[in-house]
């Protein structure tokens, strides 16, 4: 069963057990992109007038064997994604 939980301030994490990377990565991109065209309220107080989101993705055991490994993989994979210019999914 998927699971959907907030890990921070402004930081989520989604389980989705039995989902390989390649599948992982078609999910987030289609979060990503209805999050980008969502209308959202007040967005123009947001950088280029939108909210987005960017997203790193760990996948078990490819990543880690460990939650904590996952963890730091995924959180690894979401600052690459910021750095290539937000609004990213990378892969770890």
């Amino acid at each position: 069963m998927d699971q959907v939980c907030r890990y921070g301030g402004e930081e989520f994490t989604i389980i989705l057990p039995h989902t390989d990377k390649k599948e992982a990565f078609l999910i987030a991109e289609r979060i990503r992109m209805d999050i980008q065209k969502y209308p959202f309220l007040n967005e123009e107080i947001f950088p280029n007038k939108q909210l987005t989101v960017s997203l790193g993705i760990a996948t078990f055991p490819e990543n880690g064997l460990l939650a904590a490994d996952l963890i730091t993989s995924s959180d690894k994979s979401l600052y690459q994604a910021k750095n290539k210019g937000k609004n990213n999914t990378c892969c770890g």
